[in-house]
């Protein structure tokens, strides 16, 4: 479960809000929260079911989706990479293409230090990175991450606030 503060550009728009991520019994749970503390949004993925529940009279910057694949790419990729959690060795710079995409990853001191996606076929042309600042390991708490949806458009930088193993 990780307490996490976003903020980042989609476009024009500026945005800035607090989140609660929990992935617990094969359920992924996004929980987005108000400036005061209260429920904004519930976002839930179990399997290949997904649903949304917007609970203030504001809409979103983005649509959900995105954030459930910004999710899976930096936080549970690992599930689908031919070496899992980790790379062998700890300073490599290992390459895979999976489902249409080619997934690059740097590690540097036995953590993870960026990741990144292209398109095979060049549509939409550019690169999905993600930095994790201060490096990653699985099952930790997390530094600072910045995505760079280099795809739709958008910026965002996730500090973890808060981290418990489930």
């Amino acid at each position: 479960m990780a307490r996490q503060k976003l903020s980042g550009i989609y476009g024009d728009q500026r945005f800035a809000f607090d989140a609660v991520m929990q992935f617990s019994e094969g359920t992924l749970t996004v929980l987005g929260l108000t400036p005061f503390g209260t429920k904004a949004f519930l976002l839930e993925q179990r399997g290949t079911e997904v649903s949304f529940e917007l609970l203030i009279d504001r809409e979103i910057p983005f649509p959900p989706e995105f954030m459930l694949q910004d999710i899976h790419r930096a936080w549970l990729w690992h599930l689908r990479l031919p070496w899992g959690v980790q790379a062998q060795g700890g300073d490599e710079s290992p390459v895979a293409d999976v489902d249409g995409e080619r997934v690059r990853e740097r590690w540097s001191d036995g953590k993870l230090i960026e990741r990144s996606f292209e398109r095979l076929d060049g549509e939409p042309p550019g690169t999905l990175k993600i930095e994790y600042r201060g490096g990653y390991l699985q099952g930790e708490a997390p530094g600072e991450v910045v995505l760079d949806n280099g795809w739709l458009g958008y910026q965002l930088t996730i500090e973890t606030v808060q981290w418990r193993e489930l």
